[in-house]
């Protein structure tokens, strides 16, 4: 039912109001507006701002009140309101929430019935209106399940009871409640002495003083500690194989799972470790034989100017490198000889290995081939000579058939064409390899043959020491002797 109060009976409350002594409250910001039910008066009464100087008076923000709070009603619009102490007739202490979702304690207008304690529903106004749990108390609702309208702070929500539904009441909206506790998540819990006990964060319903800790990150039951012995476990099993082994359920960083190791790995091996990583009872089971692991993990395959093989889980060297042959076989150099081979791979003796078998000059035997003695390319022959390689050395065995050594350098070869057991004939050649040419075979002339005969010329023609001897006529001149003429010389001697 709706109460009429008049402007009289308000300046008394006012007057009664301005002398109780406020209890303890949170203060918003001074600019607050707070939404409050105004169902308390029949008729609008026009506020005398004379009489209302301070409680009721007009206003439009909190600083315009000495108290600070400036409320929306909807009989008197903005007046001033104060903390609660000993409210004035038809205004009742309730607990509200500002902007800043700071709780306060305020005289408030008095919705008769909305709100009041109750036992039953017949103790609430109309046979719609139930009687309704707020925290430790129970207070009326009123019924709004035909147009949903409810006061000012007020709003139209279902209710339930034993899980059926019994229809729709105007409740406190969002940061009120029925008498003295706020509690803004619904959860009983909250400030007030009508709150059923203390909320550490009345934005949160699971979260109050003696709620069940589960697993979500959050201090539940407001002991400081987060997710202490949550009892919301689910049916997961852990454990297993490998890494696995021993693991149990937890709940860690608000979820409940498996804390696996680090070194769990749950689609696939994907380390090389020694470990059952994915736990299915093998260890590295597609690591190992691999390029990457062969021969033991983190043991690569990877041989210098080759390709390597793994095969049988060894390293092997595969094809070299353009420039490069594996002359030892070993695995951990690749191929280690840089050389290009000859095509066809042949060897010649150079001082260099040709045909790129880590060999030089194999096949050559420089301690006895004369062409190479002590050395490649060292020869030991010399011009018509016999020589021998012998330990390295050219040793000098002799001059050819038909030729002589005769300047006694065994170096220049056998450089005399001569036979030394052949006769010295008179041939223009040492026939007996002596040094001399034609000793013993020349005329008295020194030339091959005999002696040229004797002729007038006034030579000595046959090397006698005589000239033209035998050759002269009677008169000692060459030629005929001149006839005899009468001359009375004799003249043709």
């Amino acid at each position: 039912m709706r109460t009429a109060v008049t402007l009289a009976l308000l300046g008394l409350a006012l007057g009664a109001c301005a002398e109780a002594e406020p209890v303890a409250a949170e203060t918003g910001p001074a600019d607050a507006a707070l939404a409050v039910d105004a169902q308390i008066i029949d008729a609008r009464v026009a506020v005398d701002a004379t009489l209302l100087a301070e409680f009721g008076a007009p206003c439009t923000q909190g600083s315009d009140c000495r108290s600070g709070h400036c409320i929306d009603t909807a009989e008197y619009g903005m007046i001033c309101s104060q903390p609660c102490g000993t409210c004035p007739v038809a205004f009742e202490c309730r607990a509200v929430a500002n902007a800043g979702a700071d709780r306060l304690f305020l005289c408030l207008p008095d919705t008769p019935e909305l709100c009041e304690p109750c036992e039953a529903d017949r103790d609430c106004d109309d046979p719609e209106d139930l009687c309704l749990d707020f925290g430790r108390n129970k207070y009326c609702g009123e019924d709004c399940s035909e147009d949903g309208v409810c006061p000012p702070g007020y709003e139209c929500a279902d209710i339930e009871r034993d899980g059926a539904p019994v229809g729709r009441q105007c409740v406190p909206a969002d940061g009120m409640s029925c008498g003295t506790c706020v509690d803004a998540d619904g959860d009983g819990h909250g400030d007030g002495p009508d709150c059923v006990d203390f909320d550490c964060d009345d934005g949160d319903a699971t979260v109050y003083r003696g709620a069940p800790e589960i697993c979500d990150g959050k201090d539940n039951d407001c002991n400081a500690r987060a997710d202490d012995q949550p009892g919301d476990a689910p049916d997961l099993q852990c454990g297993g194989l490998g890494v696995c082994a021993g693991v149990a359920l937890a709940c860690v960083e608000g979820a409940w799972g498996c804390p696996w190791p680090a070194t769990h790995e749950p689609d696939a091996e994907l380390t090389c470790d020694g470990l059952d990583n994915d736990c299915d009872g093998a260890s590295d089971e597609g690591l190992r034989g691999t390029l990457a692991h062969c021969g033991g993990c983190n043991q690569a395959c990877d041989p210098p100017h080759a390709q390597g093989l793994c095969e049988a889980d060894r390293c092997v060297v595969g094809p070299c490198a353009a420039g490069f042959v594996d002359v030892d076989g070993r695995p951990d150099n690749g191929c280690e000889y840089a050389c290009v081979p000859e095509d066809p791979p042949s060897e010649s003796c150079d001082g260099q290995d040709d045909d790129c078998d880590g060999r030089v000059d194999e096949g050559f035997d420089l301690a006895s081939d004369p062409e190479h003695c002590g050395r490649c390319g060292t020869f030991c022959g010399r011009p018509n000579a016999t020589w021998l390689c012998v330990q390295g050395a050219c040793v000098f065995e002799g001059c050819q058939l038909g030729f002589h050594e005769l300047d006694g350098d065994v170096e220049t070869g056998c450089e005399y064409a001569c036979r030394p057991d052949g006769n010295e004939t008179c041939d223009g050649a040492d026939d007996d390899c002596d040094g001399r040419v034609d000793e013993g075979t020349l005329n008295r002339c020194g030339a091959c043959g005999p002696e040229p005969a004797e002729v007038c010329d006034g030579l000595d023609n046959d090397c006698d020491g005589a000239t033209d001897e035998g050759t002269l006529n009677a008169c000692g001149q060459c030629g005929a002797a001149p006839a005899a003429a009468c001359d009375g010389r004799d003249t043709d001697c």
